[in-house]
């Protein structure tokens, strides 16, 4: 891939110097720079995401959500229409859809093909701050902020809502993720709550419910390839995995010792590997299986969203400086 914004790129990569790579037993300072790095121009990013067929990268933030070509980093479309920022984003793993929930109190859905609206839920009474997408891209959930958490499920075919849950009062709902056989649904929560809750299409029946200490916020959840357990980023400065049937911690992992908390933890694709991100864009390479890091490398941007591709090759990385950067995951083997 070659590099656009060009000056942009040329002032961020002498920053490098405060980039450096620490294996579990090497501590040798390292150069590691994005492969890409795109300016989306809509103030601090929120998150980003791949397309299913891993052509595009998207990204939210203040306006709009942005989609833009992986190879060339031209911007493909604009999804415009929120009425204030955005906070997350999600494509349909069918490749139709594209949701993403605003401070203005609904989810918008586009048809990525054309940039068209395929509808606008407004049923949410207070921030939308996760909306993910089911497995099988037949059902849309969405967590909102307001006093009781509320959790939003809709089917994706008539849009209407098809369950609805309350987490924990004050929790917040912060996001929400669909394990990859359609069972269930996590959400992460503001007051560091972990809630597990068992869909059926029609309802949401809370199984387990864990916390991460001191009530710290839970940014993030994700579901092992297997979903057979969930894992959690907090940031209590720890990343969990938890067993889906007994809700038992399976293991704990902290963050280096100088980050200050994690954002955003991703498997690979076939749950080999695991890859963690921290607010202040330290990126590490993990184990899938033990959570044992492999490989280290730290930026120097206030970190929001992360991603990998479908193909397992490429993360992204977006936050506060308002770009996307792209990097290779097979840099953390070269010489």
């Amino acid at each position: 891939m070659q590099p656009i914004k060009q000056t942009l790129l040329s002032l961020l990569v002498p920053l490098s110097v405060v980039s450096f790579a620490i294996a579990a037993d090497d501590s040798k300072p390292s150069r590691f720079v994005p492969a890409q790095v795109i300016d989306v121009g809509d103030g601090k990013l929120q998150c980003v995401q791949f397309s299913p067929d891993g052509k595009h990268v998207a990204a939210c933030g203040d306006k709009f959500v942005s989609m833009f070509d992986v190879e060339s980093g031209k911007l493909v479309r604009t999804f415009a229409g929120h009425a204030q920022d955005i906070f997350r984003l999600a494509f349909s793993p069918d490749g139709k859809y594209v949701a993403s929930g605003s401070r203005d109190q609904t989810v918008h859905i586009w048809h990525v093909a054309t940039g068209e609206v395929a509808a606008v839920l407004k049923e949410p009474t207070d921030r939308v701050i996760g909306v993910n997408f089911s497995a099988n891209s037949r059902y849309l959930a969405a967590g909102v902020a307001n006093y009781d958490g509320s959790i939003l499920v809709w089917d994706c075919e008539t849009w209407q809502q098809v369950a609805e849950a309350q987490a924990p009062a004050q929790s917040n709902a912060m996001f929400v993720a669909f394990s990859p056989d359609g069972d269930w649904l996590a959400t992460g929560e503001y007051r560091g709550g972990v809630t597990l809750y068992r869909f059926d299409g029609k309802s949401l029946r809370v199984k387990h419910r864990k916390t991460h200490d001191n009530g710290e916020m839970t940014p993030h959840v994700t579901f092992r390839p297997d979903s057979k357990a969930f894992l959690t980023s907090s940031w209590d400065r720890t990343i969990r995995l938890w067993d889906v049937d007994s809700g038992t911690e399976i293991w704990k992992r902290k963050t280096p010792p100088y980050a200050r908390c994690f954002e955003t933890s991703l498997f690979s694709p076939d749950g080999s590997l695991l890859f963690t991100v921290t607010r202040d864009e330290t990126i590490q390479k993990r184990d899938g299986k033990t959570g044992r890091v492999l490989a280290t490398r730290r930026w120097n941007d206030q970190v929001r969203g992360f991603a990998i591709s479908p193909d397992g090759k490429t993360l992204a990385t977006a936050g506060h400086v308002g770009v996307i950067k792209l990097w290779s995951i097979s840099q953390w083997d070269a010489p």
